[in-house]
């Protein structure tokens, strides 16, 4: 397991954030749970941060298999907002006549765009005011991660109904169970799960594979040559 997985986040005066990786999204919700993971370290409200990606001048990125992407990515892009938070706090505590100056770190928390003590939350001091006071437009790291696959494990079980005359099939009922660990976004991770289930199907009562029995390799490997029953 290398270090693969890579993410920088960077925040900015205004109180909003970017994250972004050279990974890519194929529909399984990468975009929102680059934003999330950040937003939740950072102390922001996920509409306060933009994820970018799919862009190979970014941050290295394994490819999508296997869970790679939300268990190496999403470490990364944690790692890295962690570290701008930490960065954020010391200007925070570092600061002559700010509300937060001297305070221990571990005192210290962020919510909603804004540092606080724990001890007294109604000391708010927003984030553009720590950044603006010490002269910062932005605070930004990148980190790496090990390259995970962290594979998820279903269970499928299908009804189906033939048409004994008219050859016709019918799925009637369908029940999958997964295991999959744990769940970044409950609604992206169900989608996901029924598209994987609607695409089987497809495979299963539309396309056909033509294996060449001399080489043992599939004859209608790309989508213009597949045959439709």
């Amino acid at each position: 397991m290398g270090a693969c997985g890579a993410a920088t986040v960077r925040l900015l005066a205004d109180g909003s954030a970017i994250v972004r990786s050279g990974t890519q999204d194929i529909g399984t919700g990468t975009y929102t749970i680059m934003a999330q993971v950040a937003a939740d370290a950072l102390g922001l409200p996920v509409a306060r941060v933009t994820a970018e990606l799919g862009d190979s001048a970014m941050s290295q990125a394994p490819v999508s298999g296997g869970s790679q992407t939300a268990t190496s990515v999403m470490r990364a892009v944690h790692a890295a907002a962690r570290d701008v938070r930490d960065q954020l706090v010391a200007l925070a505590i570092n600061a002559a006549g700010g509300k937060l100056g001297g305070a221990r770190p571990d005192d210290v928390d962020i919510a909603d765009g804004a540092l606080f003590l724990t001890s007294d939350p109604s000391g708010r001091e927003a984030i553009g005011i720590v950044l603006s006071r010490a002269d910062h437009e932005a605070i930004e790291a990148t980190r790496d991660a090990k390259k995970y696959g962290m594979h998820a494990f279903g269970a499928h079980f299908a009804e189906v109904r033939v048409d004994a005359e008219l050859g016709e099939v019918r799925v009637t009922r369908y029940v999958g169970a997964f295991v999959a660990g744990r769940i970044l976004n409950p609604k992206t991770a169900r989608s996901q799960a029924i598209g994987g289930i609607v695409y089987g199907l497809g495979m299963a009562l539309t396309e056909e594979t033509h294996v060449d029995r001399r080489s043992g390799r599939v004859a209608n490997a790309n989508m213009p040559s597949i045959s439709c029953r």
